[in-house]
């Protein structure tokens, strides 16, 4: 069995995150050096508060920014709420199991969990810390990564990146179970306990010849889903779409839609779309974890999202929206940190 500090050697998508914004640092700091200000970002999205979304303070305001009609049905949760409260969100919402938590604050998939029961439910929440999410399953298997930027000059919205999220699959051969098609992939080994922890499927079920199992459908890197690059479906259809989009979220020009849809057509005509979430200035075009991108060109992809960000900053301040000063950004930094 190859080892998986190998697999993630060889394949970048797997590489730590410093590999990828480590090189960005320096044009970071020209654009600060040009601005005069080196928290210019932060000025970008300043509908969702006064630094752009850059703590990932809340999931649960930027969700209001969207049109109900998109997103799934949702409710916040706070580590003090009574239980008798969540009998009554999940009644008044129509809410079926099984259904996703997610801290209000997370980040990159990070606490995101697929909920069976009210049991369940209660188990889990007993032990948060902090704000969370319980949200709408949605059960369709296409989720896209759509990132949308504004574009000054021409005063619309162009899609930058769009990528397709592949869930773990397997494929039956009428003699292996679960357990051992899963460590037979690559992907599969590296991620083996999220998938596992996930799975929707006994590990001991031996799928038949050519059956295909769906293992999850959470469409986080982090739990085992490919990132797939889409990059040559981006055209006049689907900029419209987004432009419809944005044009409802005041105050945002910048960010990644997660969007679960039955199909791309759906999509593009915006019929039947559920918004997982929007994430603002810290959004990455994922396409660039697809790797057969290449990590070179994936870097030059990242560098383009952010000469865009600069933009958008530039022009925002111009109309006289100036990003969060330094020592208000330090002292949350400081806050953060210790």
């Amino acid at each position: 069995m190859k080892k998986v500090w190998i697999i993630k050697f060889r394949n970048y998508e797997y590489w730590p995150m410093w590999a990828f914004y480590l090189p960005l640092l320096p044009l970071i700091f020209v654009f600060g050096l040009i601005q005069r200000h080196f928290f210019f970002f932060t000025n970008v999205n300043p509908g969702i508060d006064a630094f752009g979304g850059f703590f990932f303070d809340s999931k649960h305001r930027i969700d209001q920014k969207i049109s109900s009609v998109y997103r799934p049905k949702s409710f916040l949760v706070r580590p003090f709420d009574a239980p008798e409260n969540l009998e009554a969100f999940i009644t008044n919402l129509a809410l079926n199991f099984p259904i996703i938590i997610k801290p209000d604050a997370g980040e990159r998939g990070k606490g995101v969990t697929k909920i069976f029961s009210k049991i369940e439910l209660k188990a889990a929440l007993s032990k948060i810390a902090t704000d969370y999410l319980v949200q709408e399953f949605i059960p369709h298997l296409l989720e896209y990564g759509v990132f949308v930027s504004y574009l000054p000059n021409e005063n619309k919205y162009k899609v930058i990146s769009l990528t397709e999220k592949q869930f773990f699959t397997v494929i039956g051969d009428g003699k292996s179970n679960i357990d051992e098609l899963v460590k037979s992939q690559t992907r599969g080994l590296v991620f083996y306990k999220q998938i596992i922890e996930r799975a929707l499927y006994s590990l001991n079920y031996v799928p038949k010849i050519d059956e295909v199992c769906v293992i999850h459908t959470m469409g986080n890197h982090c739990n085992g889903t490919e990132f797939i690059n889409k990059n040559e479906l981006k055209y006049d259809a689907l900029n419209n779409a987004m432009n419809q989009l944005m044009r409802g979220m005041t105050g945002i020009f910048y960010g990644r839609f997660d969007i679960k849809v039955a199909s791309f057509d759906d999509l593009i005509n915006l019929m039947d779309i559920k918004i997982l979430e929007f994430n603002g200035i810290t959004a990455e075009p994922i396409h660039i974890y697809d790797n057969s991108h290449g990590y070179f060109k994936s870097l030059l992809s990242f560098v383009n999202s952010w000469k865009y960000l600069y933009k958008i900053s530039k022009y925002n301040k111009s109309k006289g929206i100036a990003p969060i000063k330094h020592v208000e950004m330090l002292r949350k930094l400081r806050a953060r940190l210790l």
